[in-house]
């Protein structure tokens, strides 16, 4: 199909689904009972403020957790969400073993820092400052450094540094405006794929270096509005190199409206586009428009979302189903959910070198990944216990598959296959006489591929058993750890294929304050000295310590 075929047809799907939208908007709303009896509970839709999807993987050189809670900063956040509630949103767990999340902030503290160093020696360093008007702005601000400088084995050594900026203004007209600036900057070595003492590779020649920028801006309706209209628009850009003269662009585009009727069903008209630009020894580039019209009722005891997902691109014209169904059955303490969706996606040098930075230099052109997902689950909650199960299907067209080069060592070439996987997953957290937080979480992932044998590089059982114990009217936290991944499938360069040995580590940690504003932190990580290889040849740390100092202010 060429350039004018597939912009005919994106045109006409957006004046189709364009006056769809309208004209069943108008429908319902005048079919809404004036008289219905106040009280009820009103529900909005949660709107996360990603423009992209983005994953953040564990890398192999990262030193161990040094905290048991994630900071998750949000792209947008709207006073709307005052004014309703937010239903529940099931997605697959996922699970980040050996990942640093940030540390919350106190409540009565805008800013934090930490600094220490580690063994294998190393520096660490993370803080953040927030500044804030509820009523008419927030600022928020965050870095985080880490790095390991010398290591027992040869030139397993990295460093990850970041910077990011998030900032919202709610204007007297009802119009708010949010924005994003971050950049990271992210330097690997190639130190896996031989044994130590071959000295086929020389160290000056093992850097693997990656530069993101990235920005963004969105408008929206900072305030609920006569109409009970919700709506925005926003765009986001990065820009993505390595230190081998690979170079990447994408710029994306977010539009939408949302209209609601009896103000708790809502009938939304999304449209996003991602223009991705590669350039290395040759120049290519993907453009990926989706539309997504979808209506949600709920009910007493029920919700329900019926919509679709339209993608345009290369390949040609896809539809998706975007339907989900959740009923309750006792209270909060038992939902039943199930539903049906699925996408195209980029699969760019960003994204796969995010999963594993030891891919081949010359990268392979990007390439779209469609998937379907058919799954159902259950949820709930009683009194301190939460919990969610998920199992489901996805069927997945161009799936990546990783396999050791034959050249180097060292690196990975990337292929592709049809993959079909069956997944389930849990989540259960508790807090026990308001001192003790337990979380447990597992995914497991059954794949089969059309053409290999096995899906090289999946992770087929993953499941983390994190807590925390707060003693000494707050001024000692203990943390503790305890995470399990199977190994993950390979092919090595004679095309032999096995399971590398699975992940156990048992991480304790402790934070103190001498005074409000002045404390330390220690971090014991993998006890068991078990050298994990998340990818062939490639082992992860032993024994790893963090320590420092923490400033609050």
């Amino acid at each position: 199909m060429n350039n004018k075929n597939i912009l005919m047809n994106t045109v006409r799907v957006i004046s189709l689904c364009t006056s769809v939208f309208f004209i069943s908007t108008y429908s319902l709303s005048a079919q809404v009972d004036k008289d219905l009896p106040s009280g009820k509970v009103e529900v909005i839709s949660s709107y996360e403020a990603k423009l992209v999807e983005a994953e953040k993987l564990t890398l192999s050189g990262e030193l161990g957790s040094d905290s048991s809670t994630e900071k998750n900063y949000q792209y947008q956040i709207s006073t709307l969400n005052r004014d309703k509630k937010p239903p529940v949103k099931y997605e697959a767990p996922e699970i980040r073993p050996l990942g640093l999340p940030s540390e919350k902030l106190p409540i009565p503290y805008n800013g934090y820092a930490k600094l220490g160093v580690s063994y294998p020696l190393g520096l660490y360093g993370e803080g953040g400052y927030t500044v804030t008007n509820s009523d008419s702005y927030f600022l928020d601000i965050s870095g985080k450094h880490q790095s390991v400088l010398n290591s027992p084995r040869v030139d397993q050594k990295f460093s990850e540094t970041g910077l990011k900026g998030t900032g919202t203004a709610y204007l007297k007209n009802g119009l708010a405006i949010n924005g994003l600036a971050a950049i990271d900057l992210n330097n690997y070595r190639f130190y896996g794929g031989y044994e130590e003492i071959d000295t086929s590779f020389a160290s000056e020649f093992s850097k693997r270096n990656f530069r993101n920028l990235q920005a963004g801006v969105k408008l929206f309706n900072g305030h609920k509005n006569k109409m009970d209209l919700d709506y925005w628009v926003g765009g986001y850009i990065y820009n993505y190199a390595d230190n081998f003269q690979t170079r990447e662009n994408n710029l994306a585009l977010d539009l939408g409206v949302t209209k609601w009727i009896s103000g708790k069903h809502s009938a939304t008209l999304q449209i996003t586009n991602s223009l991705l630009n590669y350039k290395d020894t040759v120049s290519n580039s993907l453009n990926n428009l989706n539309l997504k019209p979808a209506f949600t009722f709920h009910g007493d005891a029920f919700k329900f979302k019926a919509g679709a997902n339209l993608v345009s691109s290369a390949e040609g014209f896809n539809f998706f189903p975007d339907i989900e169904a959740t009923i309750n059955i006792a209270g909060p303490a038992l939902l039943l959910f199930a539903g049906a969706g699925g996408d195209m996606y980029q699969q760019s040098f960003k994204r796969i070198t995010t999963e594993n930075p030891f891919i081949t230099l010359h990268y392979q052109d990007p390439f779209n990944t469609k998937y379907y997902d058919f799954y159902g689950g259950v949820a709930g909650g009683l009194r301190n216990v939460s919990y969610r199960l998920k199992a489901g299907y996805k069927p997945t067209k161009n799936y990546p598959i990783y396999i050791q080069q034959k050249e180097d060592l060292r690196q990975f070439n990337v292929y592709t296959d049809d993959v079909n996987i069956f997944y389930f997953g849990g989540e259960l957290s508790t807090k026990v006489l308001d001192k003790l937080q337990l979380n447990l979480n597992a995914l497991g992932q059954i794949a089969e591929a059309r053409f290999y044998s096995k899906v090289f590089g999946l992770v087929p059982f993953s499941m983390g058993l994190n807590a925390t114990y707060l003693a000494l009217d707050d001024k000692l936290r203990l943390k503790g750890d305890l995470n399990f991944s199977a190994g993950s499938y390979y092919r090595n360069r004679f095309d032999s294929e096995g399971q590398l040995k699975p992940l156990f580590d048992v991480s304790v940690g402790a934070d103190y304050f001498f005074s409000p504003k002045f404390g330390a932190f220690a971090n014991l990580n993998n006890l068991a000295a078990v050298k994990y290889q998340r990818w062939y040849k490639y082992p992860t740390y032993g024994i790893n310590v963090v320590g420092g100092i923490v400033l609050r202010f």
